[in-house]
């Protein structure tokens, strides 16, 4: 980093890195972590959009501005026919920077130095721009795919080169920040809600209400009995999915702990979900990445795949209980 630049403070490597649709949202909600807690318990999966699979998280409001969460604005424009000016782009993209704002952009990978697809694959992806340096004219930007997060500083020239290059230069830029005006606090109603939700696999938000369409713990349940039926017909799909379902987890272990320490929950439970996560969980984990380098060997993939329905088994009986005891009185 140089001393010029202006950066607003993102986590690169996100709890759920893998969420289709929350993970940059997430880089900057992790800053400030009380928001995460009550968030994101809610999932859902399906095979009938475009011949893919999805597992995801889901929220009524992704970028949470109905409950003044965050701050957005979104600007379409285009950089082939000078209708807005190079030097006001850069401008605005100062300006907002400055003010703690990020910016979600779409690119076409092809174009991108030190992508795996430049100059091989036409790619649209998402990218968010969370630096910039007003003297050197740089940006910084962070790409998420498959978990794993990619960092890139392009000079302005350079950025508005490969943006020219993705849909005819028509351009939609999302500025996103982080209300600091809003007091975050705990909500251990929507916990509560979210986590009978979950249990139960129910739809109270009426999300995509579709016959193919599951919630919750079934779910996951639908994911392993699809996979089992198309694994190798669709493969590289499903191994993001199943990234979604372990970070699902992970966020759960956060959102115990952080109970806990503050004394909303006894202690007890974070050390009995613990002991689920390593019996169960984590070797679901440790066989699904050797499955991922291998990609043949199936014997694989159905002992995580046990171990995952044997965790989730496990884990509604202990949150049953947790509920029942902790959280009736919410």
């Amino acid at each position: 980093m140089n001393k010029n630049d202006i950066i607003v403070p993102v986590v690169l490597s996100p709890t759920l890195a893998s969420s289709v649709s929350y993970s940059y949202v997430l880089s900057l909600i992790e800053t400030y972590h009380e928001s995460l807690f009550s968030k994101f318990l809610s999932n859902y999966y399906t095979n009938c959009f475009f011949d893919s699979t999805y597992f995801d998280l889901y929220e009524e409001d992704v970028f949470f501005v109905r409950n003044n969460i965050f701050k957005m604005e979104k600007f379409t424009f285009s950089l082939t026919n000078n209708e807005c000016k190079e030097e006001e782009i850069f401008q605005a993209i100062i300006s907002h920077i400055s003010r703690g704002y990020c910016i979600l952009v779409h690119w076409d990978e092809f174009y991108v130095k030190d992508s795996v697809w430049y100059q091989k694959k036409n790619v649209d992806r998402e990218h968010m721009i969370y630096g910039i340096n007003p003297k050197t004219k740089t940006i910084h930007i962070m790409s998420l795919c498959d978990g794993k997060c990619a960092s890139y500083c392009f000079t302005f020239e350079e950025y508005l080169f490969i943006l020219k290059k993705f849909n005819f230069g028509i351009c939609q830029m999302i500025f996103f920040c982080f209300n600091k005006n809003n007091k975050l606090e705990i909500d251990l109603l929507k916990i509560k809600n979210d986590l009978y939700d979950y249990l139960y696999s129910t739809n109270r938000k009426s999300f995509f209400d579709h016959d193919s369409v599951f919630y919750g713990i079934n779910a996951i349940k639908a994911l392993v009995s699809y996979s089992r039926k198309n694994l190798i017909s669709n493969i590289e799909g499903l191994l993001l999915n199943y990234k979604v379902v372990y970070e699902h987890k992970k966020a759960m272990i956060i959102r115990i702990q952080y109970l806990s320490s503050n004394h909303f929950i006894n202690k007890k439970w974070e050390i009995k979900y613990m002991e689920i996560f390593e019996k169960y969980i984590w070797k679901f984990w440790i066989y699904f990445q050797e499955f991922e380098k291998e990609k043949t060997s199936f014997d694989l993939f159905e002992t995580a795949a046990d171990y995952l329905l044997k965790g989730i088994a496990s884990e509604r009986m202990l949150l049953e209980e947790l509920i029942n005891e902790e959280l009736n009185y919410v």
